[in-house]
């Protein structure tokens, strides 16, 4: 108001906040009635101000600038701003400040905490500053499930776009505890999985020729995740088997892959052990078409020599 009457002295002598206070006044303003504002009377219209607000949006209709809030302190105390929205924004947005158990207790609450929250505003500003924390490690195994969580209510270009670029990244990670969950969670997004993701979340067998990606394959998924002391991980070192399933012939899958899954069936974890059958079936499949093709060959191998 001052401003655009010129009046220097006023503003010379008003707090340094007065202004950007008032202009703020005006946005409130224009939020909530919908309507631009063409002159300073209909500021006065406070019908469409929610009420936690209304007393100081008054205020910032003082004509004496001293009289008008400190921008800050309206954020930090007004009663409008002290909600779930606004507490969750601002945690995300520090994240890096807090300690483990505090990011841990967090991510743990978000799933169930983000269906309370503004669908738009959950996926154009927390979505963002979560995936960003996952990337760079100041986001804790739980903010994963949030992560997907929130990735289920997008589009599915939306999601290869928005989503798919974290988690590939996160099979990077030295965080054994990460790529299990992403190993537990792939049916969430394995479907968005094309192959060249595949090859640039898993580059380990593109890059090795096809004898050392066997070996060390099956060196990484029998001898050390199936044998883990991790339940978790020896689940997900099953899946990885299945999911890598075509780069194994049927005598290292009748050798090596199938008498290390058999002894998984009587494992002490009812996952581990529903995982491992469900592998059997699997593997025993590759072999059954294997049984199938070779007598095929032999049968016309047969023929062809009789009819010689």
């Amino acid at each position: 108001m001052e401003l655009a009457k010129s009046d220097w002295a006023v503003i010379k002598k008003s707090p340094p906040w007065a202004i950007d206070f008032w202009g703020m006044g005006c946005l409130i303003y224009e939020l909530f009635s919908g309507l631009k504002l063409s002159k300073t009377e209909e500021l006065c219209n406070t019908a469409s101000i929610p009420k936690s607000l209304l007393p100081d949006y008054q205020r910032r209709l003082s004509s004496t600038p001293s009289r008008r809030l400190n921008t800050s302190k309206l954020i930090e105390n007004s009663e409008y701003f002290q909600n779930k929205l606004v507490d969750t924004t601002h945690l995300m947005e520090i994240l890096s400040l807090k300690d483990s158990v505090e990011k841990d207790t967090f991510f743990r609450k978000l799933p169930n905490l983000a269906e309370q929250l503004p669908r738009q505003i959950v996926l154009k500003k927390l979505l963002p500053l979560l995936a960003s924390a996952l990337e760079f490690g100041s986001a804790t195994t739980p903010a994963l499930t949030a992560l997907l969580k929130m990735g289920s209510w997008l589009s599915a270009e939306e999601f290869r776009v928005k989503i798919l670029p974290t988690i590939i990244k996160l099979f990077a990670s030295n965080d054994r505890a990460v790529r299990v969950s992403l190993l537990q969670h792939i049916e969430q997004f394995g479907e968005s999985l094309s192959t060249q993701a595949v090859q640039q979340a898993v580059p380990l067998p593109v890059y090795t020729d096809a004898r050392k990606r066997k070996r060390v394959l099956i060196n990484a998924f029998t001898v050390r995740a199936l044998r883990d002391t991790f339940p978790p991980a020896r689940g997900a070192g099953i899946m990885a088997l299945c999911a890598t399933s075509s780069n194994y012939d049927i005598t290292e899958i009748a050798t090596r892959i199938l008498p290390n899954v058999v002894v998984l069936t009587i494992d002490p974890d009812s996952d581990v052990r529903s995982k491992a059958f469900q592998a059997i079936d699997q593997f025993l499949q590759m072999a059954k078409q294997h049984y199938e093709k070779t007598n095929i060959a032999e049968a016309t191998g047969g023929a062809g020599m009789g009819s010689s």
